[in-house]
């Protein structure tokens, strides 16, 4: 997303004052150490007072001190239309994985997603991630979160635990560097008191500060002599014209020749500047491939518009060919080439096509096949859910229905879900839909809008099972969750299996409809909790081998006994290591585990754990400990027996 920044967004461009310097400083430090300085960093505002310049300047000074971190810049819209379509192709969980694998994600213009409860229920999963990883995140909004309408309360803790920082209008001295660094990088030049009348005047926007910029460097190319303070002042009030200003700069003159002179050099000087603006634009245009016939009449003698009116018509329908060319590419890539899309003056037709190519549904998902029970690593931690899910695969829509995974992020439960997915789709004839809450509801409504939901009903009722990932995130979405009810209870009157993950037991979430709780209580729900010692050291047994070819016992035991919240908590841990030790060129070890994880070298001699046998604890120093419980399991987990030893 770099490539969409303005090049002219940097820090040595931004004018820094009092009502703007702790947002620059805070913004400098987060560029400077991303993830470690304010996280997350809020920036808010009013309009046209440089809180973009400052987010895209994050931007570019990250990528051009260290291109190895990743940036990723959103507009409320970008973020909107980059997501629908990923979901559209089926490729929302590809989108989520590029989101969450990013070092810095910058979100523009946030108020914007206020009362967007599916947009923010997505960005505050990434986000939660981003943010537990000690990735960077940046928000700029016209106001701070706390007083916005709509914000979910969990995104309000998570930017409660950074920096909101505010933008203030430019006072008198940021106004004029503003005024006097920008016509000298046009190479435009005013007598002494011009700038400074302007600034002068109370503008809190930065753009209409330019505006009057602009509106300047127009009247001092018509004048004969330079412009004054008065003039300037006369302009910017209103009180005499474009016209009446020129003369106040330079005595009028008699002579009628003279006058006809001074109009006729006045206007080829205008029309070779509007001549070389649509030459320029035409060219720009013409070299992406458009169409640029209808540029050559803009100064035919006919034309109602001004210059300015005609090329902003141009390019905005030019821009809105370029978003329906990449939207229909998503689709079908092979209309993208329709020379429609490239012809502003058949942007009738592009638009025809594209409805078209929208109302077309695209397919639902099913489970991902790298997930599969062969390579889910079990342990006490989570043997009972295991037991259920492979109890639910076996016998679809008989044994546990629903099945609900409960469990915090990271410990298994898309995995398991994806599971039991791939397990039903070997063992029965007909499709098995697995997404997310959030794509469920984003083809619902896709279906309802393009009048097709009865049909995309019948498709989710007719699939051997329903598959629903963190179905916690339609707790707010009151819509959605009446199409979900209805789609439960059809799917289970029909013998068809249910199977849910969500963050808490159905009965704790907050906002979960009544009957969709009742439905999943009336089931099986299993609790996937932390990993375990054993389940750890599977992980990294695991891990270990497929990089290594073989696990040091060591080196295993001693991440093993690491504890942790989550599976992937487990493995950035192991990666760590691994990179650590292939930056040095050496072989993993534990006493190099010990320095990467408690940031010290580890004392010599140090025993490693021991290894667990028939109810002791055996030590290399062959010290024992009796351990206080031993447990079997049977093949029916509620058949456990625990024995206490004495």
């Amino acid at each position: 997303m770099i490539a969409d920044l303005n090049p002219r967004s940097t820090f040595d461009a931004y004018v820094v004052g009092r009502e703007n310097g702790l947002a620059a400083a805070a913004s400098r430090a987060v560029a400077e150490s991303p993830g470690a300085a304010y996280n997350p960093l809020c920036i808010t505002g009013g309009p046209g007072l440089g809180k973009t310049h400052l987010l895209m300047s994050i931007a570019h000074a990250i990528e051009s001190a260290d291109n190895r971190f990743s940036v990723e810049y959103f507009t409320p819209d970008g973020l909107s239309e980059a997501y629908h379509a990923a979901v559209s192709a089926g490729q929302g969980d590809a989108f989520r994985n590029r989101l969450a694998e990013t070092d810095v994600l910058l979100i523009d213009d946030f108020h914007a997603l206020t009362h967007q409860s599916d947009m923010q229920a997505e960005l505050l999963r990434v986000t939660a991630e981003l943010h537990a990883a000690g990735k960077q995140i940046v928000v700029v909004a016209h106001s701070a979160p706390t007083e916005l309408d709509g914000v979910e309360p969990a995104f309000l803790e998570l930017i409660a635990d950074g920096l909101v920082v505010n933008v203030g209008p430019p006072e008198y001295e940021t106004r004029y560097t503003i005024l006097k660094n920008r016509s000298d990088e046009r190479g435009s030049q005013f007598d002494e008191g011009v700038l400074e009348a302007v600034a002068s005047y109370d503008i809190q926007d930065v753009r209409e500060l330019i505006g009057v910029l602009n509106r300047l460097v127009a009247l001092q190319a018509v004048s004969e002599m330079p412009l004054t303070a008065g003039a300037a002042r006369a302009m910017y009030e209103g009180e005499v014209s474009t016209a009446e200003a020129g003369a106040v700069a330079h005595p009028a003159v008699d002579e009628f020749e003279d006058f006809l002179s001074d109009v006729s050099s006045t206007v080829k000087r205008h029309v070779d500047v509007w001549e070389s603006r649509i030459n320029e634009v035409a060219k720009r245009w013409a070299d992406k491939g458009f169409c640029t016939d209808r540029l050559a009449s803009v100064m035919a003698p006919d034309t109602s518009k001004s210059v300015d009116e005609f090329i902003a018509d141009f390019e905005r329908e030019v821009l809105e060919l370029e978003s329906l060319r990449e939207s229909v590419a998503e689709v079908d890539a092979s209309l993208a080439d329709e020379p429609a899309f490239f012809d502003p003056d058949r942007l009738a037709e592009a638009r025809d096509i594209a409805g078209k190519v929208a109302s077309r549904r695209p397919a639902l998902p099913g489970p991902s096949k790298g997930w599969k029970f062969q390579n889910f690593i079990g342990s006490w931690a989570n043997a009972v859910a295991v037991e259920a899910a492979k109890g639910a695969a076996q016998y679809p829509g008989y044994e546990h229905n629903p099945l609900v995974f409960v469990g915090s992020t990271g410990v298994g439960k898309t995995h398991i879900l994806n599971a039991v997915g791939n397990a039903i789709s070997e063992g029965v004839s007909g499709t098995v839909v697995c997404l997310s809450a959030p794509d469920l509801g984003e083809h619902l409504r896709q279906a309802d809008s393009a009048g097709t939901l009865e049909e995309l009903r019948s498709e989710i009722v007719g699939a051997a099972a329903l598959l629903v990932d963190d179905l916690h995130l339609a707790a707010s979405d009151e819509w959605l969750q009446r199409e979900i009810a209805a789609l439960f209870a059809i799917v289970k009157e029909s013998k068809k299996q249910i199977v849910c993950t969500m963050s808490a037991h159905p009965d704790n979430v907050s906002g979960l409809d009544e009957s969709i709780a009742a439905l999943l209580s009336s089931g099986h729900v299993g609790t996937l909790a932390s990993p375990d010692r054993e389940l750890r050291r599977g992980i990294v047994t695991g891990l270990l081998k497929e990089r290594l070819g073989d696990a040091e016992i060591e080196l295993a035991d001693y991440l093993a006994d690491r504890p942790a919240d989550s599976v992937r908590e487990v493995t950035g841990v192991v990666g760590r290591v691994l990179e650590a030790a292939e930056s040095r060129g050496i072989q993993p070890s534990a006493a190099l585990a010990r320095e990467v994880v408690e940031g010290k070298e580890a004392e010599p001699g140090r025993p490693t754990p021991g290894v667990r046998t028939s109810g002791v604890m055996v030590t290399p120093a062959t010290s024992v400990r009796s351990a206080e419980k031993m447990i079997w399991v049977w093949p029916n987990p509620s058949e456990r027996l625990i024995e206490e030893l004495s």
